[in-house]
């Protein structure tokens, strides 16, 4: 069952992240590779770093990331929730990182078990340097709708 959960988390993050073998810069200017890495091998992305990458290094970095921002997810959720609801929360923390999740009022609401106005949280999270992303809102509303049980 976990081994399903994170086969899909790790395929809805590639279809939302897509994957770059080379680094670029994401729309905060943050320097990135394959699937949305801004580290690599616990080394920061570079403008020439990590260089000549293949998709088989990243779906295996991004197995290992996934795998403990699950972790990290079970630890702080305290209801139960579906498995396509801990799929949407992969992609979301992977995006936003694990500390802003625990600190958010999602969070807060899930373990309330407020689970519908949890999910209204998603789209609050689409801004890049404060400006709404058209590319984040399309990917929050994703999210979203998996986490409601909702089939695209």
């Amino acid at each position: 069952m976990i081994s399903e959960i994170l086969d899909k988390a790790t395929n809805f993050i590639t279809s939302v992240e897509g994957c770059k073998l080379e680094p670029y810069q994401d729309s905060g200017g943050v320097w990135t590779c394959g699937v949305g890495f801004t580290y690599f091998q616990g080394k920061p992305v570079t403008e020439s770093y990590p260089s000549n990458l293949t998709i088989e290094e990243c779906h295996s970095e991004l197995e290992k990331n996934v795998s403990e921002i699950y972790q990290d997810i079970c630890s702080l959720v305290k209801v139960d929730m579906s498995d396509d609801q801990y799929v949407s929360l992969c992609s979301f923390v992977y995006n936003i990182g694990i500390y802003a999740f625990e600190h958010s009022t999602m969070l807060k609401l899930i373990n309330e078990n407020k689970l519908s106005s949890a999910s209204e949280q998603f789209i609050l999270w689409n801004h890049v340097n404060g400006v709404v992303c058209n590319g984040l809102t399309n990917r929050r509303r994703k999210e979203q709708s998996l986490f409601n049980g909702d089939n695209e």
